[in-house]
C-alpha cells in the first residue's frame, strides 16, 4: 500500500459503505454439486467461516464481515402469481426432487452464475469476505487461513468418509501473503548460507588465505545481526523486497573487504612490516573506502523518498545496515589484522604455476583502453541505442499473482477458480449520484447496467443492483425473459428495492441510494494488462453517464496496480536523486563537474543495459526489479572510485598517464574483478528462489554487475586518460605564500584556492644548492614558476650572470612560446620548489578551470609584451 496516498482514503471510506473487499474464496468442486451431502458441508464451511472469531486486543473480534455461498443467499422468483425472496436453501433437502428444484432455481439466477455456482453445476463457492487486519497484527492472516483450513479439513475428511469425491480448497489476498511470507523464510534460509559458502570461495581463490575467509563473514554476520535488531525494533517486516537485505549485505559489504585486503596484501610484498602495511592500507584505502561507502549507503537513502511503504521501509533499512557495514569494516579489520598472523600468501610472490598471474590482462586492457578508444566509444554508443529501445518497451507489475511460478500451488488454484468460476481478485467500481434516491433513476440504472454489459466481455464476473431490479422486474412478470430489463419508471425500481432489502443489496447499493457499486470479479495478471481495462472502463463510464454522476474504481486490486505506477515514478526520483549525490561527491572531491560526469559515464552505461534486457525480454518493472537501478548506481560506483583515486595517487607519482594507468590496472584489477565477480555469482544465487520477482533481481543484479566490470576495466580508463585529477585533499595539503599571490606576474589576479588548482594541474619539482634547473641549448617547451627559493640565470661558457630571479617570478617562458633552445642556465641557489607549466597542464586548466584559463593566458601575454618591450629597450641602448 501507498502511505497518505487519498485513493486510499477513498477506499476506507468505500468500505464504510458497501463493506470489505478482502475476499477469501472456498471452492467445492464435485460430479454433482446438488447432492445432500455436498450442500450440507457448504452450509457447514459457511456457518463455521462466519463464526470465526480472533482475539484482538484482548476483545473476541468477529473478523468476517460477510459470507455469500448456497446455503446464505435469496432467491427472487415468482411462484404461482406471488413474490418469493425467501432463502434459496431453506434446509438441507434430501429428496431428489427438491435437489433439482435447488438446481433449477440456482443455475436460472443470473446473480449466483460464475460468483457462487458455476454455470454446468460442478463447482460450487463459499466467499468471505474478511476485515482488513490491524495495524501490527503480523499473524492475521496466518490465523485466518489457518482456521479456515481446518474446516476445509473437517469437510474434506467427513466426504471422504461417506465416499463422495470432492475437491475443496481456499484462495484469495490473505492466503497468498501467507504463502508469500512462507517462502520467504525459505527463501532466507536457503540463499544466505548458499551466498555466504559462493562468497567464501572468491576469496579463497583470490588470496590463498583463511583470514581473507574470515574478515568477510564477520563483517558480514554482525552488520545482518544489527539490521536485523533494528528491523525488529522499528517493527519494520520481512516482505518480498526486504528479504534480500541479509543477501545484499553480505554481498555488497564483502567488496570492500577485498579492496582493504589487496591493499594490505600490496604492502606486505613490499617489505613493509605488519604495523606499517597496516597503517598504509588504511591511508591508501581510506579515501576511496569512505567515498565509495559514502556513495552506495546515498544510493539506497534515495529510495527513502518512494511512496510505496515496503520500497521505503527497504530503503531505510539498508542504509542502515550499510552504514554498520562500514563502521564494522573500518573498526574491526585493522584491529583484526594486528592481532592475528601475517598470511605466508600474503608475503609470498606469486609462484609460476600457483596462481593466475593478471599482469598480462592488465598490459593488454592499458593497450585496449589507449589505442581502441574510438572502437570502444562507437560500440558502447551502439548498445546504449539498442538499450534506449528496450527501455521503452519496460512494463510495470505490482500483481501479487505474478510473483509466483506458473506451476506454483498459488497459480493453479487460481486458475482453476478462474476456469470453474471467477477469478480469485475483484475490485468497486462506486457510482455517485450526489443526491438522495439518485440511483433510482432509470437512466442511472440502465447505465449501470450498459456498463456492465461492457464489463463482462472483458471480465469473469459482475454484480450490481441492476442485476436484481432486472431479476425482480422478470419475476414480477410471470418470469417472462422479455422483461430481464431495468423498468422506465423510477416508482417501480423504488418498489422492488424495497421487496428484495436484506444483505443481498448492502454490498452494492448506499443507505440513502445515492451511490451504487458494480463488484467485478477477474483473473486479469499483469497492473499493465488491468491498467489497459481501466482505461477503457473510464472512457466507457465518460458515454454512459452524466457529467454530474462520479465513477471511480476502488480496491485493494486498484490500489495495488497503481503502485505499479507510482513505482515508474519512485524509480525515477529514486535513480535520479542518487546519480545528482554521486554527482556532487566526485565533483567535490575532485574540484570538477567534468570529472563527476567521466564517472557517472562508465556506470550508467550498465542500468541503461539494464532496463534494455528488461524491455527486449519482457521482464516487468516490479517491486524487487525497480530497485535494480539505484542498487546498481551505488554498487558499481565503488570500483570507478577505486580506480580513479588509485590513478590520481599514481599519476602524482609518476607525472606520467599512460605509466600510471599501467600501474592502476595492476594494482586494482584483482580486487575490481573478484568484487564483481563475488557480486555478480552472490546475486545470482536468488535465481533458485521461490519468487519470480526475486529470481528477475538476482539474474538481472548479477548481470549489471558484469557489465559494470567490463565498463570499468574499458571505458573508465579511456576517460581517465582524458583527464587530469586534482582531488580536495591535494588542494588542503598545498601551501601557497600569500606573498607569492601579491608578487608574482603569472599568478595577477588569481585567488589562493585558484593558484592551488593550477598548481596541482602542473607539475611541482623541488631542486637542491647548485642543481641544473635548465640547461643551455636544450629543448623544451615548459616554463618555470618559482614557489620557493632564489635562482640565477647564467651563461657559463662567458661566465656571465644575467640575472637572478625569487619566489613569483617566471622564467622559460620565451623557449616554452617559441619552441627554440635555451638560450641560458638556470642554477638552483640554495633549496627551490619551482612548478613547471607546458602546454598539456595549461589545456587541463583550461579544459577544467576555463575562467582560469582565461586569466592565466592573459597573464602570459603581458609578461611576453614586457619581455618584448625590455628586450627592445636594451637593443636600442646598445
Amino acid at each position: 500500500m501507498i502511505s497518505g496516498d487519498p485513493d486510499k482514503e477513498y477506499y476506507e471510506n468505500t468500505k464504510e459503505i458497501f463493506g470489505d473487499d478482502i475476499l477469501i474464496t472456498v471452492s467445492i468442486a464435485s460430479d454433482n454439486i446438488f447432492q445432500e451431502q455436498i450442500l450440507q458441508s457448504i452450509e457447514n464451511i459457511s456457518d463455521n467461516i462466519s463464526n470465526i472469531t480472533l482475539d484482538i486486543n484482548e476483545n473476541n473480534v468477529e473478523v468476517v464481515t460477510r459470507v455469500i455461498s448456497l446455503s446464505t443467499v435469496t432467491n427472487i422468483i415468482e411462484r404461482d402469481g406471488y413474490l418469493d425472496t425467501s432463502k434459496l436453501i431453506e434446509y438441507i433437502p434430501s429428496e431428489l426432487s427438491e435437489l433439482e428444484e435447488v438446481k433449477k432455481n440456482a443455475l436460472q439466477n443470473e446473480t449466483f452464475l460464475n460468483d457462487i455456482i458455476s454455470r454446468d453445476g460442478k463447482t460450487a463457492a463459499v466467499n468471505a469476505y474478511i476485515q482488513a487486519g490491524p495495524q501490527g497484527y503480523i499473524t492475521y492472516n496466518h490465523e485466518i487461513t489457518t482456521r479456515i483450513q481446518d474446516i476445509i479439513d473437517i469437510e474434506s475428511e467427513r466426504l471422504q468418509e461417506l465416499g463422495i469425491d470432492a475437491e475443496i480448497f481456499q484462495i484469495g489476498i490473505p492466503f497468498i501473503k501467507v504463502n508469500i511470507t512462507k517462502f520467504l523464510k525459505g527463501d532466507i534460509s536457503k540463499l544466505l548460507p548458499i551466498c555466504l559458502f559462493v562468497s567464501l570461495i572468491i576469496f579463497w581463490f583470490s588470496f590463498r588465505s583463511i583470514i581473507a575467509v574470515i574478515v568477510p563473514v564477520i563483517t558480514g554476520i554482525i552488520s545482518i545481526i544489527w539490521t536485523l535488531g533494528f528491523m525488529a525494533f522499528m517493527g519494520y517486516p520481512i516482505n518480498v523486497v526486504s528479504n534480500i537485505i541479509p543477501l545484499l549485505l553480505i554481498v555488497v559489504g564483502c567488496t570492500e573487504d577485498i579492496h582493504m585486503l589487496s591493499e594490505y596484501s600490496y604492502q606486505l610484498k613490499s617489505g613493509n612490516e605488519k604495523s606499517k602495511a597496516i597503517i598504509n592500507m588504511a591511508m591508501k584505502c581510506g579515501l576511496a573506502i569512505f567515498l565509495t561507502s559514502l556513495t552506495t549507503i546515498l544510493g539506497f537513502t534515495a529510495l527513502t523518498i518512494n511512496k510505496i511503504t515496503m520500497l521505503k521501509d527497504f530503503g531505510i533499512c539498508t542504509t542502515v545496515g550499510l552504514t554498520c557495514n562500514f563502521v564494522v569494516t573500518i573498526l574491526f579489520i585493522p584491529s583484526f589484522l594486528q592481532w592475528t598472523k601475517v598470511p605466508k600468501s600474503f608475503i609470498e610472490k606469486q609462484r609460476k604455476g600457483r596462481s593466475l598471474s593478471l599482469e598480462p590482462l592488465a598490459r593488454s586492457l592499458c593497450r585496449v583502453a589507449i589505442s581502441k578508444r574510438i572502437y570502444m566509444i562507437i560500440g558502447t554508443i551502439v548498445v546504449m541505442i539498442l538499450a534506449v529501445i528496450g527501455t521503452l518497451k519496460v512494463k510495470t507489475d505490482a500483481d501479487y499473482v505474478n510473483f509466483f511460478k506458473k506451476e506454483s500451488e498459488i497459480r493453479v488454484r487460481l486458475d482453476k477458480l478462474h476456469s470453474q468460476i471467477a477469478g480469485g481478485k475483484s475490485f468497486l467500481i462506486v457510482i455517485d449520484t450526489g443526491q438522495e434516491d439518485g440511483i433510482k433513476n432509470p437512466k442511472i440504472m440502465n447505465a449501470i447496467a450498459n456498463l456492465q454489459d461492457f464489463l463482462n466481455q472483458r471480465f469473469d464476473k459482475t454484480i450490481s443492483v441492476a442485476d436484481y431490479i432486472k431479476i425482480m422486474h422478470r419475476e414480477m412478470n410471470e418470469g417472462s425473459k422479455e422483461y430481464f430489463k431495468i423498468p422506465d419508471s423510477k416508482d417501480l425500481i423504488s418498489q422492488y428495492l424495497l421487496m428484495i432489502g436484506g444483505d443481498d443489496l448492502e454490498r452494492v447499493l448506499e443507505s440513502t441510494y445515492s451511490q451504487a457499486c458494480i463488484v467485478v470479479r477477474h483473473n486479469v495478471t499483469g497492473s499493465w494488462e488491468v491498467n489497459k481495462h481501466l482505461t477503457a472502463i473510464e472512457e466507457m463510464s465518460r458515454k454512459l453517464f452524466p457529467k454530474y454522476v462520479q465513477v471511480k474504481m476502488t480496491g485493494t486490486n486498484i490500489l495495488d496496480n497503481k503502485a505499479a505506477d507510482y513505482m515508474s515514478e519512485g524509480q525515477a526520483i529514486s535513480l535520479g536523486m542518487a546519480v545528482v549525490f554521486v554527482f556532487i561527491i566526485i565533483s567535490f572531491v575532485f574540484l570538477s563537474p567534468i570529472v563527476g560526469l567521466l564517472a557517472l559515464i562508465p556506470n550508467m552505461i550498465p542500468i541503461l543495459l539494464n532496463f534494455g534486457i528488461m524491455g527486449w525480454f519482457g521482464i516487468p518493472l516490479n517491486p524487487s526489479t525497480s530497485i535494480i537501478a539505484v542498487i546498481a548506481l551505488g554498487i558499481a560506483i565503488d570500483d570507478t572510485i577505486h580506480l580513479m583515486v588509485r590513478f590520481h595517487k599514481d599519476l602524482k607519482s609518476t607525472n606520467d598517464q599512460k605509466k600510471a594507468m599501467m600501474h592502476t590496472i595492476r594494482n586494482e584489477i584483482l580486487p575490481v574483478m573478484s568484487t564483481s565477480i563475488a557480486l555478480a555469482l552472490g546475486f545470482s544465487i536468488m535465481i533458485s528462489s521461490n519468487f519470480v520477482p526475486s529470481i528477475f533481481f538476482g539474474l538481472l543484479t548479477a548481470i549489471v554487475m558484469l557489465i559494470a566490470l567490463v565498463s570499468d576495466l574499458f571505458v573508465t580508463p579511456a576517460l581517465l586518460l582524458s583527464t587530469q585529477l586534482v582531488s580536495s585533499w591535494d588542494i588542503l595539503k598545498i601551501k601557497i605564500n600569500e606573498e607569492l599571490t601579491r608578487v608574482s606576474p603569472l599568478l595577477q589576479g588569481l585567488k589562493p584556492f585558484e593558484i592551488k588548482k593550477v598548481a596541482l594541474l602542473g607539475v611541482i619539482t623541488e631542486y637542491k644548492n647548485n642543481e641544473y634547473i635548465i640547461r643551455k641549448g636544450e629543448h623544451s617547451k615548459e616554463m618555470y614558476l618559482i614557489l620557493d627559493g632564489n635562482i640565477e640565470v647564467t651563461i657559463r661558457d662567458k661566465d656571465k650572470l644575467i640575472k637572478s630571479l625569487q619566489r613569483g617570478d617566471i622564467f622559460g617562458e620565451m623557449a616554452y612560446a617559441t619552441g627554440e633552445a635555451r638560450t641560458a642556465d638556470v642554477i638552483a641557489k640554495g633549496p627551490v620548489e619551482v612548478l613547471k607549466i607546458n602546454d598539456k597542464s595549461l589545456n587541463n586548466v583550461k579544459l577544467r578551470y576555463p575562467k582560469i584559463a582565461a586569466r592565466i593566458f592573459y597573464n602570459i601575454s603581458r609578461i611576453l609584451s614586457q619581455r618584448l618591450k625590455d628586450t627592445t629597450k636594451e637593443w636600442a641602448v646598445k
